[in-house]
């Protein structure tokens, strides 16, 4: 089984590193080894977290902004 990096999964996946890592500690990302630093199976999946950041605010009528 091929291992890479968090750097080289992460650009082959077009998402930070940190956002690998996040995946890694919470439990997300499976098939990974620590080898010093984390090491992640090139076969892993990892589907990235939608829908972080600001909600939509709703106005007193009820429409969304």
């Amino acid at each position: 089984m091929e291992y890479l990096t968090i750097k080289e999964f992460a650009k082959l996946h077009n998402v930070t590193r940190h956002a690998i890592q996040a995946a890694i500690h919470s439990g997300r990302l499976k098939n990974k080894k620590k080898l010093g630093v984390y090491v992640v199976s090139e076969k892993a999946k990892y589907k990235p977290v939608i829908g972080r950041g600001r909600k939509n605010k709703k106005t007193q009528d009820g429409e969304t902004e």
